[in-house]
């Protein structure tokens, strides 16, 4: 569990006192962080199932959300705390860390409109000959206004992709509209 140990940390050196993780069916036992709260999610069905689950157990007294995936070791505990400045800053309903690479491939790419504003994020294996071109990719940081809304738009997600997940980045297009 490096990554995991390591992505905790990370929280922590950004200045979050209050950690929750995700884990699947069997793997919150193995996990013996000191001051992290675990949640189960039965099945592994998506980010989105995942942040789901993780959403309707968090206390009210939370105004925003920071997420981000565990399988990204090379982000910086500044770069998060920075995130979540421009977040409440700008008081963005959702506020996406984003980066250009020159191999993309196996990323979710983020689709721009002709004002430069994100309209989705599409899996790496939904996209269209057109848009593997495209070099910005979506990191797995995010932080979302806590509200009613996000709640349904997570509940509105549908399963999709070859392996019928439901993926966290759906939720762009429901902001978006």
């Amino acid at each position: 569990w490096p990554l995991l140990v390591h992505s905790v940390e990370n929280a922590k050196m950004a200045g979050f006192n209050e950690i929750c993780l995700v884990m699947g069916r069997g793997d919150k036992e193995t996990v013996d962080i000191k001051d992290v709260s675990v949640i189960e999610q039965k099945a592994k069905r998506g980010t989105a199932d995942a942040f789901s689950v993780a959403f309707k157990s968090l206390p009210p007294k939370y105004s925003d959300v920071l997420l981000f995936y565990v399988d990204i070791p090379l982000i910086k505990h500044q770069t998060l705390k920075r995130l979540v400045s421009i977040h409440s800053k700008s008081n963005a309903d959702i506020t996406v860390l984003t980066m250009d690479v020159l191999n993309p491939k196996g990323y979710g790419r983020i689709v721009r409109d002709d004002r430069g504003e994100i309209t989705e994020i599409k899996e790496d294996d939904l996209l269209t000959a057109e848009e593997r071109g495209i070099r910005e990719i979506n990191v797995g940081v995010y932080v979302f206004k806590r509200s009613q809304f996000l709640g349904k738009s997570l509940s509105y997600i549908k399963p999709q992709g070859k392996r019928k997940e439901k993926y966290l980045t759906e939720i762009v297009p429901f902001y978006r509209r």
